[in-house]
């Protein structure tokens, strides 16, 4: 490629699926949408600016499937650099329960489209001046929400049939991380040092209804509301430094700290077929704490 001259690449796509069957099942399994579902398979742009600095993006958009995703890197030789991408997704989930044939109906659904977004952005600050220390700074963030399907299914009794566990159930998500990031390396008179931080913030909210009962109707006669909460905050630190003393000695020392900050909590409430509450049917726990420290130091020879 020339210097100074940009280069720029794209390939769009267009597609047709068509299902006959269970079109969430096959959402599921094969990650993809049915019908028309179009955008652009890659693309990628660069430009060298000068012999030290050169940029660079490149990603994939596809509308339908709620699919999109950017890198970006921005690079200057001797000084540093700028890394950055985003993605976002989506992951969709079967709403069918289980198959009873002398049921009638032998299989219940939820009448939902379940799916979750999945999200991530990143961004890492490079310095790498030389004879300085080679720095990068980082930030993720990471999320999930929506609803998706689980295998605790609920019990539908029918007179003369028996009892069957086959009501289908979901589990609503909501789910954040903020990750922050610190790495070093440098070396000075024959030692290596290098220096590696995380500390991440976590919160995750969870909600999901198990049918206990139906027996009348399309709907639950009795189900159990489940609330559940975690979050935590964790940090790690690792240093090691490393010299080769003689042509055949070579020294390595190394230190690691960790540490967990996490509570979380849980509440199930007894619902009837007007979802109102059950007396008597009702629990919830106090906070579970979970306290955790780390200390690991080595010396190797």
């Amino acid at each position: 490629d020339a210097l100074g001259k940009a280069v720029f690449s794209i390939s769009p796509t267009f597609r047709w699926l068509e299902v006959s069957g269970n079109r969430n099942k096959f959402r599921e399994l094969e990650g993809m949408k049915e019908g028309w579902v179009g955008g652009i398979e890659h693309f990628e742009y660069a430009d060298q600016f000068d012999h030290d600095r050169r940029l660079s993006v490149g990603g994939r958009v596809l509308f339908e499937e709620h699919e999109t995703r950017i890198n970006l890197t921005l690079e200057q030789t001797d000084f540093g650099f700028i890394r950055a991408g985003a993605a976002q997704w989506r992951s969709w989930y079967d709403d069918t329960g289980g198959y009873y044939r002398p049921f009638v109906p032998p299989t219940r659904d939820l009448n939902r489209e379940l799916h979750l977004e999945h999200e991530r952005a990143w961004i890492d600050l490079g310095l790498t001046l030389p004879h300085w220390p080679r720095l990068v700074l980082g930030y993720e963030f990471q999320s999930r929400e929506g609803d998706k399907s689980t295998l605790q299914w609920g019990t539908v009794t029918q007179p003369g049939s028996g009892s069957r566990n086959i009501y289908p159930s979901a589990k609503g998500i909501e789910e954040r991380t903020h990750i922050i990031k610190f790495d070093l390396t440098h070396e000075v008179s024959g030692w290596r040092i290098e220096d590696s931080a995380r500390v991440e913030f976590y919160d995750l909210h969870t909600h999901r209804d198990l049918a206990r009962m139906v027996v009348l109707g399309p709907t639950p006669n009795r189900l159990e509301r489940v609330h559940e909460r975690a979050s935590h905050i964790q940090g790690a630190n690792s240093i090691r430094v490393e010299k080769q003393l003689r042509e055949w000695w070579l020294g390595s020392a190394g230190y690691f700290n960790s540490r967990f900050d996490g509570d979380s909590q849980f509440r199930l409430a007894t619902l009837d077929a007007a979802q109102q509450p059950v007396f008597g049917r009702h629990w919830r726990t106090e906070d579970i704490v979970l306290r955790r420290e780390s200390h690991v130091a080595s010396l190797t020879s």
